[in-house]
């Protein structure tokens, strides 16, 4: 039923809980789809003892990074519904099982997200056990108005395989924000689904200092593109849902803010800011600080976040 993508780089410390919570799922009805990224520590040999499971597939690449692995992973599926996992994440032992419940209930849904949890690296969860019959769910309709806590991550998400029989894939030439790009292309033409349930856990470094360190050069980030991707949803020239234009502005100008006081590059975040229409630069207070003489917006910027 499910084919579960886990792209792999460099994560020899938590790829085998990662794969142990797949593997101890009591919903077993799964194959695993292993994409080597050019790892150079011991990931690989970590996982090599649980190959002789025939469900279990290693695919090798040269290192092109994560959204080229899980391009590779959508080659080799052969299920229904895809599974995306990263390497040092983690799944509640009920996850596949109250996603298979949750597509048989929404048969005409394309994408189906849970609710996750933040964890420190090598944190274990709590769990809590779930009927497996009686769980929240929130039909989407419109992801593009709905409230923030609905929105998808990637290792709470299972897409229908067909999704990504056209065009669809993941963007290689970006290293964050790709996985919004496709649960965006995704929710323009299909319906989702949203369970209310903690079914995944989110693991992160605690050593990060900052909300924004995380940022990759500006072209390495869907920001960067993101105005002229969606173009022609933008213009009117393919039909957009109620609020489609408001959220990814009100995303473009978010993030124009992070990467202008936070990293030296102005000149790029200048072009993109010039091609958001002057409504909504101004719909939002917060907004208006990309229009401060830069020492007094840093200042502010790092006030409040």
């Amino acid at each position: 039923m499910f084919s579960v993508i886990i792209p792999i780089y460099n994560k020899e410390k938590y790829i085998v809980n990662t794969l142990c919570s797949v593997l101890k799922q009591d919903w077993q009805d799964f194959e695993v789809i292993l994409i080597d990224d050019g790892s150079t520590d011991s990931s690989i040999e970590k996982v090599t003892p649980f190959l002789n499971d025939p469900r279990l597939k290693l695919v090798r690449q040269e290192n092109k990074g994560v959204s080229a692995a899980r391009n590779n992973g959508l080659q080799h599926a052969t299920q229904d519904f895809i599974a995306f996992m990263d390497a040092d994440d983690l799944w509640h032992p009920q996850y596949l099982r109250i996603m298979r419940n949750t597509w048989l209930r929404h048969p005409d849904a394309g994408i189906i997200g849970s609710a996750y949890t933040r964890l420190h690296l090598g944190e274990r969860p709590l769990i809590a056990e779930i009927d497996p019959e009686k769980f929240l769910t929130v039909p989407i309709r419109n992801y593009f108005a709905v409230d923030k806590k609905y929105h998808f991550w990637t290792s709470s998400t299972t897409v229908r395989r067909s999704v990504f029989n056209g065009t669809l894939k993941f963007n290689e030439d970006l290293t964050h924000g790709e996985d919004i790009d496709v649960w965006l292309h995704i929710m323009l033409e299909y319906k989702g689904v949203y369970i209310e349930e903690v079914l995944a856990y989110y693991s992160y470094a605690p050593v990060i200092a900052g909300k924004y360190d995380f940022l990759p050069p500006f072209r390495k980030h869907l920001v960067s593109t993101i105005l002229d991707i969606y173009s022609p949803w933008l213009k009117g020239e393919r039909p957009a849902p109620s609020g489609f234009s408001r959220y990814i502005y009100f995303f473009t100008l978010s993030m124009l803010a992070a990467y202008k006081f936070t990293r030296n590059e102005k000149k790029e975040v200048l072009a993109v800011y010039k091609k958001v229409p002057l409504f909504f630069k101004f719909r939002r207070l917060r907004d208006i600080i990309l229009l401060i003489p830069f020492p007094l917006g840093k200042f502010i910027f790092k006030l409040y976040n």
